[in-house]
Parts: structure tokens; C-alpha cells; sequence
């Protein structure tokens, strides 16, 4: 009798644990310690981090949070987190947010997209390091994407507008954060993306005729947000009307058929899609 009590009572080991249980457990664990540490121990613990709970989304940016952010070997860091967590997402991953600092390749984009098929939103920096057959293989995979956050600094070297309109048949919503927003970067939006509903985007500076052209061309636009970031060199107040500018009633009556037409200045507004974007813009351009 005693013998069959002790062998009910047994003690199980972390790694025959329930799954739920472990659901709980690891819930409390940095997303970087589940990635990096925790879906290594065993397989058990691995098909837990794997959970659609836990891997519908990587965020990179999340290591800058770590204390070894900006540590020595934090780039080789932030190469292994982006592998590990495609990885354990595979086709339950349906949002990426690339770093910042990551420099993203075409090889990056590449290994994301044949991995993460179902992807609906990303965000992503385009550096000089991707080409346009890169950004078309990827964006090949992802048809099922919804929202995109994209930042360049400076003129972008690639018509990315061009590439997602072809490919991404359900993409409604942009986020665009630059150095600044005008009539050429407008045409190439709504000539490519003609049936965004909600873009937003955050520059230093923005062109009336852009957001003219743009009112113009997308007639199925319902919100656009604008955030300009304060100029007080004056050569770039003069390049760049502001708010103030943008606001003034005749140029209102051309927005009155969207449901939302959103104006402010660079840390003013803590609410609008545009100024809580997560990329910062440059300090010099």
C-alpha cells in the first residue's frame, strides 16, 4: 500500500510538467531569457515557447531593455535573437519589428518571409544594405500583410511603395517616418497604394503639395495622421510649413471628406498613431 502511495506521489520533473503550466511560468520570463535560454533546455520547454501566445510576435527591439544592450557582442546578440525567434515563431509569427539598430540584408528579409509566411505587420528600417530584388522576394511571401511601419533617413533608395502594392493585395494601413514628406514620395504612394485606408507619418518637415497630391490621389483614405517635428532652423521652417500652415481653412476644406485628419508638432501629442511611432527620427539630416 505504502509502495503504490509513493510511486502516485512521485515528483515530476520541469520537464514532464503540464503545458499550460508552463504557459503561466514562462509568461513571467523576459521574452529575450524565453528565446535565448528557456526554449533551449528541452524539447518540451522549446514547444511551450513556440506557443502562439508567446511567438505571434517578435519584437527585436525589446533587447534594448536588456542590460547587455550596447555591451560588447550586443550586434552578434541581436543577429542570434532574430534567428532564434523565426525560428520558434515559424508560420505563427504575424508581427515583426526589426531594431533600429539591426542592419537588415536582403538575407534577413529572405529567411523571415520563407519562414513567416502569415506575417500581417512589420516594422522595418531600410538601410542601404537591402536592394530591391531583395524586398520583393520577401514581400512576395507576405500577402497577408495589413500594416507596415517603415523609416528612411534621407531620400529612399528603394521604391518599396511600388513593391508592396504589387504584392500585399491586403495592406490598409502605413506608417512612414523620415526625414521629411513630399510631393515625390506622395505620387509614389498613391500610385502604388491607391486603397490605403489609414496612413501616418512623422518627419521633419512636410510638404503642402505632398499631402495635396496625396489627398488627390487616395480616394479611399480615411485617416491621416501628421506629425512635424519642430524646425527652428529657419531654412527648413520655410521648406516645411507646420502645422500652422496645414490647418488654415482652405486647405481643411480638401480634408473634409476623411473621418480623420490629424496635425501636431513632435512631442506635443502623446496619443496619435504618428507620434508614438517607435523609430526616432535622426538627429542630424
Amino acid at each position: 500500500m505504502d509502495g503504490k502511495r509513493l510511486s502516485k506521489s512521485k515528483a515530476t520533473g520541469w520537464s514532464d510538467m503540464p503545458h499550460d503550466i508552463l504557459l503561466r511560468i514562462f509568461a513571467l520570463v523576459s521574452i529575450m531569457d524565453r528565446m535565448l535560454n528557456v526554449s533551449r533546455v528541452c524539447s518540451s520547454w522549446r514547444r511551450a515557447c513556440s506557443a502562439a501566445v508567446f511567438s505571434s510576435t517578435l519584437d527585436i527591439s525589446e533587447y534594448r531593455k536588456s542590460q547587455d544592450y550596447q555591451q560588447q557582442g550586443w550586434r552578434s546578440q541581436l543577429e542570434l535573437i532574430f534567428r532564434r525567434g523565426i525560428h520558434l515563431g515559424g508560420p505563427k509569427l504575424t508581427k515583426l519589428v526589426f531594431d533600429i539598430d539591426f542592419e537588415v540584408e536582403d538575407t534577413h528579409l529572405t529567411y523571415a518571409a520563407e519562414r513567416c509566411p502569415n506575417l500581417q505587420e512589420l516594422l522595418l528600417h531600410i538601410p542601404v544594405r537591402t536592394t530591391e530584388r531583395g524586398l520583393a522576394t520577401a514581400f512576395r511571401c507576405w500577402t497577408m500583410l495589413e500594416r507596415l511601419d517603415i523609416s528612411f533617413f534621407g531620400r529612399p533608395h528603394v521604391n518599396i511603395f511600388s513593391i508592396v502594392g504589387e504584392r500585399c493585395p491586403l495592406l490598409t494601413e502605413i506608417k512612414i517616418c523620415g526625414c521629411f514628406f513630399n510631393n515625390r514620395i506622395a505620387v509614389l504612394i498613391g500610385r502604388h497604394i491607391p486603397g490605403l485606408k489609414k496612413l501616418s507619418f512623422r518627419c521633419a518637415f512636410v510638404t503642402r503639395d505632398g499631402v495635396q497630391s496625396l489627398l488627390n490621389m487616395m480616394q479611399d483614405l480615411d485617416e491621416l495622421y501628421i506629425c512635424v517635428r519642430k524646425i527652428d532652423v529657419p531654412f527648413y521652417r520655410h521648406t516645411g510649413p507646420g502645422p500652422a500652415i496645414m490647418c488654415e481653412p482652405r486647405f481643411l476644406r480638401n480634408t473634409s471628406r476623411l473621418s480623420v485628419y490629424h496635425i501636431c508638432y513632435t512631442g506635443e501629442c502623446g496619443t496619435c498613431p504618428a507620434s508614438t511611432m517607435a523609430t526616432p527620427l535622426p538627429i542630424n539630416f
